[in-house]
């Protein structure tokens, strides 16, 4: 994507300068425009591959990893159960008089209930902090897309027109176009990738 501004750029400028020989060089701008916009469409469409390829794995991950979860949350519950039990009979044991007491039990129970509660409320946080984050990255990537689509479309029109003063008019419009979608990209991949960190 990086590489793509620097090109527009060139061809904008080469299509300007050419503008101004004359119906020749008008010529010659269309069908540069022409093929610049193909060479887009060709890297949107690997874009929109590479998109569906992206959500395909997430997809695969986040099953393998939510199974995983599952088994390492149940193992992680089980051993907390284990270690608080084991504990409340220890000293159910040393002092079975004072320790067996139906206040103390209920106690016991409450504070075994609330440690669950608070292990499987971690999980979920968790959990959704990387679907978080997995829709962040997509959406960086459908923000390409949009601003590819653009692009495509920016090149469409200059390649249409026939005027001079038109095309001038047009690839001006085209370069602050081009480079205000360019900045907003690279301004959404830049956070993308601090947030990533």
């Amino acid at each position: 994507m990086k590489n793509l501004f620097p090109t527009t750029i060139l061809v904008v400028i080469s299509l300007t300068s050419l503008t101004t020989t004359g119906c020749a060089g008008r010529a010659v701008a269309r069908d540069s425009a022409r093929r610049l916009a193909a060479g887009v469409q060709l890297y949107e469409q690997h874009l929109d591959k590479f998109i569906e390829d992206q959500n395909a794995r997430a997809a695969k991950r986040q099953k393998e990893q939510q199974g995983s979860r599952n088994r390492t949350a149940e193992g992680q519950l089980g051993t907390l159960k284990v270690a608080n039990a084991t504990q409340e009979a220890e000293k159910m044991i040393a002092d079975p008089q004072g320790e067996a007491q139906a206040s103390k039990l209920t106690a016991y129970l409450k504070d075994t209930y609330q440690q669950e509660a608070d292990f499987n409320a971690k999980l979920q946080a968790d959990r959704q902090e990387e679907v978080k984050e997995l829709q962040e990255r997509m959406s960086a990537l459908q923000s390409k897309k949009t601003a590819l689509q653009k692009v495509r479309l920016n090149l469409a029109k200059l390649a249409a027109k026939t005027s001079a003063r038109e095309e001038a008019t047009d690839i001006e419009e085209f370069v602050k176009a081009t480079k205000e979608q360019f900045d907003a990209l690279n301004k959404t991949g830049q956070n993308a990738a601090d947030k990533s960190k």
